[in-house]
């Protein structure tokens, strides 16, 4: 799956990672400031082979996503934003909500290629003590355009995750359990651990920080995260950085990282290098009042290349090519919240 970074609330001392994501990459910010996002969490999970059907309802399902988001931005447009911060609270939450052109995993697999991947990350973090918290949350992968199961209609997965983040100093320490799920039963239950440590070079008032970090992926049980490769007892490492530039309200990202690890866990012996990634996105904070959250737009496009070639051998199994695609691009666009 993504995630691809975390989720950082507003109005919180403490920081912490949602290693979890989806979208790609994980990053760590100490503090957030008051009037902006500084963060996304992307949700990071592996899937294997996607159900493939008559398409469904497409316009309509797009057509309701898109008038979310438009409605959320005329009502931060047409609110005045409050004046004051909520009391400072010890537990948080985030929710965030993408509609995406396809489903690619931050380890390079692609899931399905049809377009329109409804996807969603949401929880709740816990601060125990300013510089530790507790985060607990889902995360779903909808394929609106070409899934049609009799059981599940267009549910494609589902993933839950729990863990445990330490700040000291400008380094940020994240554990985490996380369980890749298949609704339509297209793979095993896939059980996860993930270990990330990042770095926030950033500065109070400063414009730009390059934000490394480098996370171990360890599959412990159930189906390969990546398809082909072995089963359980073995792992990958992702290594990043996530650059940082803030030009007025707007915050610039370049997520860019990429994976390595034994070769038997992307299966065959294709070296030991598995994705290389650079992207873009751009978030835009909400005017909403502050008591509804903190409400951002974002839109972003990542570019992946596939260095290992059970990556692009896979893809004739999760969407039917006869030879798979070596360079990938995905487009997103998206609104979330956190409080």
């Amino acid at each position: 799956m993504i995630l691809s970074p975390p989720i950082l609330l507003a109005g919180t001392s403490v920081a912490f990672i949602v290693v979890y994501n989806n979208v790609h990459y994980s990053a760590f910010q100490r503090k957030i400031d008051d009037n902006t996002l500084k963060g996304k969490a992307m949700q990071q999970s592996e899937i294997k082979k996607t159900d493939v059907s008559p398409k469904g309802a497409r316009w309509k399902n797009s057509a309701v996503v898109v008038t979310t988001m438009a409605a959320a931005f005329c009502v931060g447009a047409a609110l005045p934003a409050s004046a004051e911060d909520a009391p400072g609270s010890a537990i948080h939450g985030f929710m965030d909500l993408s509609l995406k052109t396809d489903y690619i995993t931050p380890r390079g697999l692609l899931v399905h290629d049809d377009g329109e991947a409804l996807q969603v990350v949401n929880g709740l973090v816990v601060g125990i003590t300013p510089d530790v918290s507790v985060v607990v949350g889902t995360w779903n992968d909808v394929n609106l355009n070409n899934q049609h199961d009799p059981n599940v209609e267009a549910w494609n997965e589902f993933d839950w995750f729990i863990g445990a983040n330490w700040n000291v100093g400008n380094w940020a320490l994240g554990l985490q359990y996380v369980e890749f799920i298949s609704p339509p039963h297209n793979f095993t239950t896939e059980k996860n651990a993930e270990l990330t440590v990042a770095y926030n070079d950033g500065t109070p008032g400063g414009t730009f920080a390059w934000k490394p970090y480098a996370k171990w992926f360890y599959a412990i049980s159930g189906d390969s995260t990546v398809v082909l490769g072995k089963r359980g007892g073995t792992y990958d490492v992702e290594l990043g950085l996530v650059p940082t530039w803030n030009v007025g309200d707007f915050i610039v990202t370049f997520p860019s990282w990429v994976t390595v690890g034994p070769d038997e866990y992307w299966g065959g012996d294709n070296g030991n290098v598995g994705v290389a990634s650079l992207g873009v996105n751009v978030k835009y904070p909400l005017g909403i009042p502050q008591r509804f959250g903190k409400w951002y737009v974002d839109a972003g496009v990542q570019y992946y290349h596939l260095v290992n070639d059970s990556l692009v051998d896979v893809q004739t199994l999760t969407v039917g090519k006869s030879s798979g695609d070596r360079n990938l691009v995905l487009g997103s666009i998206g609104i979330g919240f956190g409080f």
